[in-house]
């Protein structure tokens, strides 16, 4: 079963030495769990027996792990289905991970992650050996392919499969990194959400994030006060000390031969919560839709403001929450810019952008970019430790999560219940149901207590630790025309891109006092450090394109990248509804790609 956001497809998955294949069946509906499996079976019993059997089979030549559902096959389906791409295609060169997976709380899943423009795919299968042979396979053709027997071996460039063991010793290297200040709090948590088995790709096992701040009523911030920031050492449903006696009193009193005491009947992380924050962006604006029946909920249930929302988190007792990653990069969920009609609350207000603290000054960006920065704060790397610890560290299980009052239901945790070994499908099916809509918590990665964040380095990355100590040190005078303005500058290894507003592309070689010892860049020191721009690599030209009379052209139409070590630029907002890929070793517009209905208004 291939599993997206938008939906979930069930069909064959073929490996060959060279790529990846999935051909599309059915449409999944519900779950996607072991009824799909069986279901298959049932239906297509002599064809499983006819067709390429098993993974190891396979290894010889090429692997097939199927995953099929014979349909209900009403109208709708069968609509939905014909919508969809039947036939899906990655190279096995392009692989740069794979992980091997939980899906519905069992290990029978695998997530692979490319190093192009491809987005990870993540493939349930319909046992835990067929998840880990088709991963190993997949890393062994990967680094068969692109280094063969007799070349040169790059260590960097060899990857391992990702199973249990090899997640743990990556999670501890990434700690390290973490406390020695080598990576921000922001890609720690994104590291740690991976190998704890989040994924963007599967609703029900969202990337979680927590909440920061505490203060979403005041006109400014004061991120060295303490009551700025939530008390991170504690679960959500234990920050207000009146409605935590309501969860106690109920973990204490509660009494069942078959059900062990919990505080909190509701989780943090759920697909019913991720639909909930990302409302107003598609595909999440269809599947809510689709989970209320086609229409939207409730003015008054959806979300409506970060300070209601961060007040119901610590009053409602059936609402325990925490955040999504798109809180600290993304500004765009948080206003309405398709227009949709969610409805009027009860106030008589129409409901349309939320609503935002007043330290935000009605800007998302200015909302995203504190947020971000209270992240990234010293107090948070000082106590981050402790939501880590109670997330995917010691205090998820056992004794340490009792006394930390970190207990949810016992169906959200990992061998809670036996699937593969239940007999009823019914009961089955309903447990699935209820670990797909209801929550789950991560995978444990740490057993033993996280260590807190080293002390800042602010010469390491001011930009990070200490945006206050970075001063102007040089200007330097335009490098396009003192007529044009310039709209946006990107640094690409030792090149800055510069593009102005009319249209006029120069690149040019950015010269930087750097450290001896590690080549960053220094803002302070003995040495006044000095920054300049040197000789054309692509002298001032303008770019062979023609602009949409009614897109705005600024630096969201523009992107630097690089793949496989040449630069490019990326230009969007043509009159042809195209964008354009430019080479940026000597300017010539290398591919224009002519495929949307409507002017490509933004690249990133």
């Amino acid at each position: 079963v291939l599993v997206t956001p938008k939906r979930k497809l069930a069909g064959q998955f073929t490996i060959t030495r060279n790529a990846l294949h999935f051909s599309f069946e059915f449409l999944v509906e519900g779950t996607g769990g072991s009824s799909v499996f069986n279901k298959f079976q049932d239906n297509k019993e002599s064809d499983a027996k006819s067709e390429l059997g098993s993974v190891e089979k396979l290894k010889g030549n090429s692997d097939v792990g199927r995953g099929n559902e014979a349909g209900s096959g009403d109208a709708l389906m069968k609509s939905q289905s014909s919508k969809i791409k039947h036939h899906r295609r990655w190279k096995i060169t392009r692989i740069r991970a794979v992980y091997w997976t939980r899906y519905l709380l069992q290990y029978t899943a695998t997530e692979i992650f490319f190093d192009d423009a491809n987005a990870p795919i993540f493939l349930n299968f319909s046992s835990q050996n067929d998840a880990k042979n088709v991963g190993s396979l997949l890393v062994s053709l990967r680094n068969d392919a692109l280094f063969p027997k007799g070349s040169t071996k790059d260590k960097n460039s060899v990857i391992s499969f990702v199973d249990r063991k090899v997640a743990l010793e990556m999670a501890e290297s990434a700690r390290e990194s973490w406390r020695k200040r080598e990576i921000s709090n922001f890609e720690y948590l994104m590291i740690l959400n991976t190998l704890s088995g989040r994924s963007y790709n599967d609703l029900t096992q969202y990337p979680i994030f927590p909440w920061i701040l505490a203060d979403y009523s005041s006109e400014k911030l004061d991120f060295n006060k303490s009551s700025t920031f939530r008390d991170l050492s504690k679960p959500v449903g234990a920050l207000d000390a009146k409605r935590f006696k309501v969860f106690e009193d109920r973990y204490l009193n509660f009494c069942d031969p078959d059900i062990p005491s919990f505080y909190y009947g509701s989780h943090y992380s759920s697909m019913g919560i991720v639909l909930y924050y990302l409302l107003r962006l598609e595909p999440f604006t269809a599947l809510h839709r689709n989970l209320q029946g086609g229409k939207f909920d409730h003015a008054d249930r959806l979300f409506q403001s970060i300070e209601s929302t961060y007040r119901n988190c610590l009053s409602n007792t059936s609402d325990v929450k925490e955040l999504t990653p798109e809180f600290f990069y993304m500004p765009e969920f948080l206003e309405n810019l398709n227009s949709y009609h969610f409805g009027v609350k009860q106030d008589g207000e129409p409901l349309g952008h939320v609503g935002l603290p007043p330290w935000a000054k009605g800007s998302p960006e200015e909302f995203i970019h504190i947020n971000r920065e209270a992240l990234e704060s010293e107090y948070v790397s000082s106590n981050l430790h402790h939501w880590i610890d109670l997330i995917f560290g010691y205090k998820q299980r056992g004794k340490p999560a009792v006394e930390a009052a970190n207990i949810f239901y016992y169906l959200t945790y990992e061998g809670a219940v036996d699937l593969e070994n239940m007999d009823d499908m019914l009961q089955k099916s309903a447990i699935e149901d209820q670990i797909a809509n209801f929550g789950q918590t991560p995978i444990q990665i740490f057993r033993k207590k996280h260590p807190r964040r080293g002390p800042p380095i602010p010469i390491a990355h001011p930009l990070y630790f200490a945006p206050q100590s970075i001063t102007v040190t040089s200007v330097v005078p335009s490098a396009i025309s003192s007529s044009s303005s310039v709209l946006f500058i990107g640094l690409l290894d030792s090149n800055i891109v510069l593009m102005g507003e009319e249209l006029i592309l120069s690149v040019k070689l950015w010269l930087t006092t750097q450290l001896q010892s590690g080549g960053n860049f220094t803002f302070s020191g003995s040495l006044e450090p000095f920054f300049g721009i040197g000789s054309d690599v692509i002298s001032p030209r303008k770019v062979a394109t023609s602009l949409a009379e009614n897109v705005e052209f600024g630096r969201q139409c523009l992107a630097a990248v690089q793949i496989h070590g040449d630069n490019y630029l990326i230009l969007c907002g043509n009159w042809e509804n195209s964008f354009q890929i430019i080479s940026l070793s000597d300017g010539r517009i290398v591919q224009s790609i002519r495929q949307h209905k409507d002017v490509v208004s933004c690249v990133a």
